[in-house]
């Protein structure tokens, strides 16, 4: 866990709606939590994660909009996944930067191929993120 103690923060970001976002949001933390304490962040205005999840289990913790360094409950889990907006917004910004990974569901579609080259802008604009030679920072990413 990065930072002494603190939960591994994945951001599953895109900046196209309707991508997959969410979906791989639910499926990675249904796998994670099979050996970790997993807690999930919907930073989407849509609440799509919260509507999917609103019956989870007690010991599950889904927030709306709270920052890692503020959300209850946080500091006991080892992973933090962050299903964030589908836009260029300070909510999603903020995502990116507090992410120590970032993850961009692309499905083989030639429009949220196309757009992922924006998401790559976004990631490289919080100037935190290693992508391109002339961003050059000290953040992994993962296009799938």
């Amino acid at each position: 866990m990065p930072g002494g103690g603190h939960p591994l923060a994945v951001a599953v970001a895109h900046c196209k709606s309707g991508v997959g976002k969410t979906t791989t949001t639910i499926i990675l933390g249904r796998y994670l939590a099979r050996r970790r304490r997993v807690a999930l962040l919907d930073y989407d205005d849509g609440q799509h994660l919260t509507a999917l999840l609103k019956d989870i289990s007690p010991d599950g913790v889904v927030t709306n909009r709270l920052w890692l360094d503020e959300a209850s409950g946080l500091s006991e889990a080892d992973v933090v996944l962050i299903d964030s907006a589908p836009a260029r917004s300070r909510e999603t910004r903020r995502a990116l930067v507090e992410a120590d990974y970032v993850l961009v569901p692309a499905p083989p579609e030639r429009q949220v191929v196309r757009s992922v080259h924006h998401m790559l802008d976004t990631i490289c604009g919080t100037g935190r993120v290693h992508l391109l030679e002339e961003c050059g920072v000290d953040r992994p990413f993962l296009v799938v």
